[in-house]
């Protein structure tokens, strides 16, 4: 503790200095780090071993932050995803230095953690640049899918549907890629998604089917799904969010933590 708590100091700015926390805290949680400049508190909370419930966590991070002060949680193992108004990070070491990523809901695979020491986050708390990510109409994403086709046996007329999608920020790379799969795109994010893909594989495009439905093309023949030794992965350069796509990836990105 004594390491962490050493580290946390080292990042914060001339005029932060140590601080007490006079709060009960959760099971498990010890404080690595308090410190105040005078204006703002930052509170570094370590929760070491396996929680039995989230709910104290979410009740003492509300408490904390009623009182003015800005938690942030360190997780030895099972971190809870981060919310709008709770920043919670996974804990590691790479040899001795002791490392954390933060943890999002829907968040990529391990490729896509953003490792930094102790001193970078204290740093980064104290500058406010510990930020959630925004979403905007007309912003630009870029977006690497894996899709479903489906195939007609009469007239060859192919539809693809979205599985899963990788989504990032163009204009911010620092923010963390939104991995969502298919019931969690939205269909106006799926729509534009397959526009994309069709005009990248210039394939003739047909609504959303299920296997056994008539074709829309020729009417004779119910489609078939085509069942692929693997699943088809197609990267595609980018796409312009309309106001609808915008609202629909905002419910997943509203909880994006990210150093700015």
């Amino acid at each position: 503790m004594e390491d962490l708590t050493y580290e946390l100091a080292q990042g914060l700015p001339t005029g932060w200095s140590k601080s007490p926390l006079y709060t009960a805290l959760p099971p498990q949680t010890t404080i690595a780090h308090c410190a105040s400049d005078g204006i703002r508190k930052l509170a570094f909370l370590r929760v070491s071993g396996v929680m039995r419930s989230s709910i104290p966590y979410f009740e003492a991070n509300s408490r904390l932050r009623n009182s003015g002060v800005e938690p942030i949680w360190l997780f030895d193992c099972g971190a809870i995803p981060s919310t709008k108004r709770m920043l919670c990070t996974s804990l590691e070491w790479l040899a001795s230095t002791p490392v954390v990523s933060i943890v999002n809901v829907g968040q990529g695979g391990n490729e896509d953690r953003n490792l930094v020491e102790l001193p970078t986050l204290a740093q980064a708390a104290a500058d406010k640049r510990l930020k959630v990510a925004e979403i905007e109409v007309g912003q630009r994403v870029s977006v690497a899918l894996t899709s479903d086709r489906t195939v007609c046996r009469e007239c060859g007329a192919i539809d693809y549907r979205v599985d899963h999608a990788t989504i990032r920020l163009v204009d911010n790379p620092s923010v963390p890629s939104l991995a969502l799969s298919r019931n969690k795109l939205g269909a106006c994010v799926s729509r534009l998604m397959l526009e994309g893909l069709v005009s990248q594989t210039k394939v003739q495009k047909h609504p959303s089917h299920e296997a056994g439905e008539r074709c829309p093309s020729c009417n004779r023949q119910r489609y078939e799904y085509v069942d692929l030794p693997s699943t088809k992965q197609s990267a595609m350069g980018s796409i312009v969010l309309s106001s609808m796509a915008a609202l629909e990836l905002l419910r997943h990105y509203q909880t994006a933590w990210y150093i700015a």
